[in-house]
């Protein structure tokens, strides 16, 4: 591999620091100087009395407001909502109002990704058992509840068949060499839909990401067309067995509270997974062509051309080139670079002209091939940054990453500089995209954001060390080369996962008793040390799960889930059965697109419950399909958001090829269980 961009660990004597220089290219004042500046400014600052603003706040609230339009219109239109519904239907207790308003609190917090949704569902219980509308017990339910345990250890036995190798090589032997799109598809979605009905989509997908990608390059089908494919794929197999998803399991969870004789088969749920699954890839089949777009993702555009992104590159105060123009510095032909913009003081000269003359201090923000741009590096007086003013260099010892930041990351809402990205991770961003575009602004002043991509420089060990952390959804190197797997784990791996299937879809032992017997006899074949297996479930994940429980027992507790049932059957029973679960159906998934699976499952499980109905299974079916197949937004499953920036998509996108599937499985999924039950 070519030598990329590298940090370079010692830059102590070596930073390019834009604010170590005034107007006038003089060194600024020294310590002790600085030191006597910050003492008369903080005696000014504290001399300053207190003074009543209201109309300052109050236009600063206004902008706020303005800034959370949408999120605000939700806030006042769903208070409005409470307001008519506790007035002319509701008849509820302390207790009850104190319940749904703290639910309500959380729908927004959630909304706004203010905390991981762990902590905030912590918040809510803590909330609840603080007011005594739940007990001890109950609020840890989640904790010690066997559906619960179960989607932790199935967490390492995922990882122990992904990082076996042994899907990975099946999967690039079933794809090889398509003649058409559809070809294409059928070769990537198939097998990724069968796979994904007995292991986690998540993993499932991440390891599949870099595969696709490159296969994209091999056979000249833009990635777009095949990333969105491969999430779907992966969300409609995880609904045709109950351990395909997490989601399956958490309603399991929550019904085996209420009901302890409740008893779910393995396969009863294809009875409407498998039609939906037939369905949602016949769809796929035919719409992709038309209605997905042509895009390239930012690791594509670095595997298949030269590729673009954007660097600065600093004028040394005695650079040979200070005082030049541009077209004399030879800086305006370049073979495969173009001057995007000066960066001067505070001012940003953009398309800068030939007889633009450059000054000490400069920095200028080139676009091109990444071989090129080394190239530029050897001209005397131009010193490379990574436009956080940190000097690089290229070395052999960094590799290029593409990571996809997660929604529970640490990193939202921070800018890149105050992050401390570079030294919290030991890498350096090179680009940035959102929504399958590159921010064209300094890097260390963007605020990132769930979803965003970052192409990085980093130590090889990166993706081994962060492809399982809370910060990034996935990461993986690009253009990089694969591990060399040992055959006997594969074989080992893949038929531990076998028998643990085959045994419990016999109902020969519980699923948590084989789960553990096949993640403790990876750990001992060497898939992985145990420290290791234990660092693959993702504890944020199960927080979110287990605190869910104390939220739905409150509903329950209240009443408000009795009086939400009764509701629905006010609306909906005179339209049947169908209508009923249509209601089910519809009402699950607006609460998955605006929060989590586990969340919408825990609010409408004690719902079902209240309903009343004969067969509470069906119901509860129909909100296992519901909270998982969601295909209109990217936030709204996990998955859609991983392959988002790396596909190069835009939000409308998933709205327009997903929607109208969204709403197909609907009607599928309710005819079927209403016919089949």
């Amino acid at each position: 591999m070519d030598p990329v961009v590298q940090i370079v660990p010692d830059v102590d004597n070596q930073l390019i620091d834009n604010n170590n220089y005034n107007n006038n290219n003089k060194p600024t004042s020294t310590l002790s100087d600085t030191n006597s500046e910050r003492t008369l400014e903080y005696e000014k600052t504290d001399k300053k009395p207190f003074k009543f603003r209201p109309k300052k706040w109050i236009k600063d609230f206004i902008k706020l407001c303005w800034a959370n339009k949408f999120f605000c219109l939700f806030v006042i239109s769903f208070t409005i909502l409470f307001v008519i519904c506790g007035i002319l239907v509701w008849d509820f207790s302390w207790a009850a109002w104190y319940s749904l308003i703290i639910v309500f609190i959380t729908f927004c917090l959630l909304i706004e990704n203010v905390a991981d949704p762990g902590v905030v569902m912590m918040g809510n219980t803590t909330l609840l058992l603080a007011a005594a509308i739940i007990t001890t017990r109950e609020a840890l339910a989640g904790f010690s509840n066997t559906g619960v345990f179960t989607i932790a250890v199935l967490f390492i036995v995922a990882a122990g068949v992904s990082e076996s190798g042994v899907l990975e090589y099946l999967i690039r032997y079933v794809l090889r060499k398509p003649g058409s799109l559809l070809s294409a598809l059928l070769r990537l979605m198939i097998p990724v839909t069968f796979i994904s009905a007995f292991i986690n989509n998540t993993p499932l997908v991440a390891m599949m990401m870099p595969v696709v990608e490159i296969w994209s390059k091999q056979t000249g089908i833009s990635p777009s067309k095949l990333l969105i494919p491969l999430s779907y794929a992966a969300i409609l197999g995880g609904v045709c067995t109950i351990i395909g998803t997490s989601t399956n399991l958490i309603v399991v969870g929550l019904a085996q509270v209420r009901d302890p004789t409740l008893e779910f088969g393995f396969f009863d749920i294809a009875i409407v997974g498998v039609p939906i699954a037939i369905a949602g890839n016949i769809y796929v089949y035919i719409f992709a062509h038309f209605t997905l777009p042509e895009r390239k993702s930012a690791a594509v555009d670095y595997l298949t051309n030269p590729k673009q992104y954007t660097i600065s590159i600093a004028v040394e105060n005695d650079s040979p080139v200070a005082g030049l123009t541009i077209e004399d510095a030879g800086l305006r032909h370049l073979d495969g670079l173009f001057l995007v913009e000066i960066q001067r003081g505070g001012t940003t000269l953009p398309a800068a002209a030939s007889d633009t003359t450059l000054m000490p201090g400069d920095f200028l923000l080139f676009a091109g091939d990444v071989n090129k741009v080394k190239d530029l590096w050897r001209i005397q007086g131009l010193k490379p940054t990574n436009q956080e003013d940190k000097l690089v260099m290229a070395m052999p010892n960094r590799i290029l990453v593409e990571a996809v930041i997660s929604q529970r990351s640490s990193l939202i809402g921070q800018t890149v500089r105050g992050s401390g990205f570079r030294e919290k991770f030991n890498a350096a961003i090179v680009s940035i995209y959102r929504e399958g575009e590159p921010l064209q602004q300094r890097i260390g002043d963007i605020k990132l954001q769930a979803g965003d991509t970052l192409l990085l420089v980093s130590k090889p060990n990166f993706v081994e060390k962060h492809k399982n952390s809370n910060d990034f959804l996935v990461a993986y190197e690009i253009g990089g080369s694969h591990l060399a797997y040992d055959g006997w784990r594969q074989i080992c791996a893949c038929l531990l996962a076998i028998l643990m299937i085959i045994l419990n879809a016999a109902d020969l032992c519980d699923l948590l008793t084989l789960a553990l017997c096949a993640a403790f006899g990876m750990v001992f074949i060497g898939c992985f040390d145990f420290d290791k297996a234990v660092g693959h479930i993702n504890f944020f994940v199960m927080l979110t799960i287990s605190a869910s429980f104390g939220m739905s027992a409150a509903l329950e507790n209240t009443g408000v889930a009795k009086e939400l049932a009764d509701n629905i059957l006010a609306i909906f029973e005179p339209l049947g059965n169908i209508g009923i679960l249509y209601a089910v159906y519809l009402a699950t998934a607006v609460l998955t697109a605006l929060l989590s699976n586990a969340s919408s499952a825990a609010i409408m499980v004690p719902i079902v419950f209240n309903l009343g109905v004969a067969d509470v299974k069906i119901y509860l079916y129909c909100v296992m399909v519901a909270a998982s197949a969601d295909f209109s937004t990217p936030i709204g499953y996990q998955t859609n958001l991983m392959v988002w920036g790396p596909g190069g998509y835009k939000f409308y996108d998933y709205t327009r090829f997903g929607f109208p599937l969204q709403v197909l499985l609907s009607i599928v999924s309710v005819v079927i269980l209403n016919f089949a039950y």
